[in-house]
């Protein structure tokens, strides 16, 4: 099954999860960048940050700004705060 996704090695769980790449019938598209978990409160749902650089014309340099994102973690992944994750962001499937 093609989810669109490069990984290593499958999750070893399994899920009843309809929004899982692997289990479920969701296609994964959309740009790909790299975050660190930073929360895990919210039910199936975790919340990654990743820096970015933005450019200030006046003074023709760059300034770190950081961007969150609200991701689906299905029920066959094991995620804690401070992980690093590969995500793509059209279909907010971790």
């Amino acid at each position: 099954m093609n989810t669109g996704l490069v990984v290593g090695k499958l999750p070893s769980g399994s899920c009843n999860d309809l929004h899982c790449p692997y289990h479920g019938g969701m296609k994964v598209r959309g740009r790909e960048f790299t975050g660190i978990v930073i929360k895990t409160g919210a039910n199936k749902t975790v919340t990654l940050e990743f820096p970015r650089l933005f450019y200030l014309p006046k003074y023709e340099r760059y300034e770190k700004r950081r961007s969150r994102v609200k991701v689906h973690v299905p029920g066959c992944f094991e995620i804690k705060v401070g992980d690093k994750n590969h995500k793509k962001v059209k279909n907010s499937t971790l």
